[in-house]
């Protein structure tokens, strides 16, 4: 990580004379997506890892094809620097080179922002965008160039092994389908919905009317602030919890996230790897079949957990509770709670009767 970051402050320095200057697409796959490229892992003189002008239908290139094992997992098409990225003819075109060559993960960038789409994923091209990331401290000022890095990490060749992209899309995605969802039957509820709700209240005075307006207030709070918009930026500073505020957010946890964060509480290395962090999971899962965690952990449910747990605190404005970042000594990503939650979840995992640490010695 420590690669990437370096990068990212030395391509910071040339953007701005780069734009007086507009460059050329050639120029900017030189000047700034190679070393990016090259600094998250990839050979771009190996022709398994990485094969450039790589022929797809309709005698069409794209500009990176990224392998593994011989085989491309990713797809990268530049643009000139200054490309406002917003067509979407382009978009569409590259998604489509990606589907019909079986390659689902695909990035557009113009060598300051890198946007990635899932070729997979239902919907017309723009809907397949999965997130955004620039290297413009002016248009990401909410995220360290940290946080940055890590983003862009998602798809070096490690994190594509690991299927780190697969497990993110796929909280984040399905999230945005019940959101559309619950979107229509909250603000245009259907009459069952409304006598169902009428019903439950147990208050016979309650009219239809009150409940669909009382349903669309709840709803248009409940969904406030919306999530980051395109460019990253929330515009809003994610607020400490309370111990009730937490307590009642673990509450409602899936079976992963449980799992992930009883493994955090009881682990005594602090940061906990990657590795470590699964051990303790699959130790707890197997435990405690009552979660109902039948297949092996792998570092794509810690992922897919982190993922989950993000989108449900965004919307209410909270800090993250775990910190989360690559260990170059380590090789590998590293965990643990925020000290001041710790004492909170590890009273939470107890009463859930999670906590294992005596009984594996």
């Amino acid at each position: 990580m420590k690669t990437v970051i370096s990068c990212i402050e030395e391509l910071r320095l040339k953007l701005e004379k780069s734009r007086k200057a507009g460059i050329s697409e050639a120029e900017t796959r030189v000047t700034f997506i190679n070393p990016l490229v090259r600094s998250l892992g990839w050979d771009l003189t190996d022709p398994d890892q990485v094969r450039l002008e790589y022929p797809t239908f309709g005698g069409k290139f794209v500009d990176y094809a990224l392998k593994r094992d011989q085989k491309p997992v990713l797809f990268i098409e530049a643009k000139r620097l200054g490309d406002p990225l917003t067509g979407d003819k382009g978009i569409v075109e590259l998604v489509g080179y990606a589907a019909n060559a079986g390659v689902k993960w695909c990035v557009l960038t113009n060598g300051c922002v890198y946007k990635v789409f899932c070729s997979t994923e239902k919907g017309a091209g723009p809907e397949k965008l999965l997130y955004q990331v620039s290297l413009d401290p002016g248009e990401s000022e909410d995220m360290t160039v940290h946080q940055v890095a890590e983003r862009l990490w998602r798809f070096s060749p490690e994190s594509m092994e690991k299927g780190l992209l697969d497990s993110i899309a796929e909280e984040i995605f399905t999230t945005g389908k019940v959101r559309r969802v619950l979107d229509e039957l909250f603000l245009d509820p259907p009459s069952y919905l409304v006598n169902l709700i009428r019903k439950r209240t147990a208050d016979e005075g309650i009219k239809p009317t009150q409940v669909k307006n009382a349903l669309k207030r709840a709803w248009s709070q409940a969904s406030q602030p919306e999530l980051p918009s395109i460019n990253g930026r929330s515009g809003e500073e994610n607020k400490p919890w309370t111990n009730a505020e937490l307590v009642s957010y673990l509450k409602d946890t899936t079976p992963y996230q449980r799992i992930l964060l009883a493994a955090l509480a009881q682990v005594d290395e602090q940061p906990a790897t990657s590795k470590t962090v699964t051990f303790f999971m699959n130790e707890i899962a197997k435990r405690k079949p009552s979660e109902r965690i039948e297949k092996k952990i792998t570092g794509q449910q810690i992922a897919g957990a982190r993922a989950g747990l993000k989108m449900r605190r965004k919307p209410i404005q909270k800090e993250d509770i775990i910190v989360s970042s690559w260990s170059p000594e380590e090789r590998d990503n590293v965990y643990q709670i925020k000290e001041q939650y710790k004492h909170i979840v590890a009273d939470w995992v107890k009463s859930e009767s999670l906590w294992i640490k005596e009984i594996m010695g």
